[in-house]
């Protein structure tokens, strides 16, 4: 564990190990798109995905992008533009909001500063029921049912 404490006092933890009993006990979450953003929503956590576009040739991709952004001078032209075609198709990087078409988890796309981030932070920590209502839109995505119980259930189904 790493505490940092900043000039007006404000205390941030770094914890390894204890990933899900830390994000439970969040009241809000900064973060990157990716599949901690499900397991946060799965967890009811208000999110801030954050998407720094300062350099976007340097963010890792999936597949053959990733290796065509290594071609010396064309390649980070080419995955920056990979980069930002896929932002223009897919208005959504978090996967919650993915799954529901509309923004809960509010996402920032850009280039900005730290300043910039933590305006946004400091504005959701001071609407409770903003974050209330996050926590609320979360829950309704979760199963009704165990998933384990509905993968078996679809196994069999499609065994028959």
């Amino acid at each position: 564990v790493v505490v940092l404490k900043t000039v007006q006092g404000h205390r941030v933890t770094a914890v390894w190990g204890a990933r899900y009993e830390l994000m439970k006990g969040s009241t809000l979450a900064v973060t990157i798109p990716g599949t901690n953003t499900a397991e946060l929503g799965y967890l009811h956590v208000p999110t801030v995905v954050l998407v720094p576009l300062h350099r976007p040739e340097i963010i890792p991709l999936p597949g053959l992008i990733q290796w065509v952004g290594r071609i010396p001078r064309l390649g980070p032209v080419l995955k920056r533009r990979a980069v930002e075609t896929y932002l223009r198709t897919h208005p959504y990087v978090a996967l919650p909001n993915q799954w529901v078409g509309r923004e809960i988890m509010p996402e920032y796309k850009g280039s900005f500063q730290a300043a910039d981030v933590v305006c946004c932070l400091r504005a959701l920590l001071g609407a409770p029921q903003r974050l209330e209502s996050i926590r609320k839109q979360l829950a309704e995505l979760a199963p009704t049912q165990d998933t384990a119980s509905v993968m078996v259930e679809l196994l069999i189904e499609n065994l028959d």
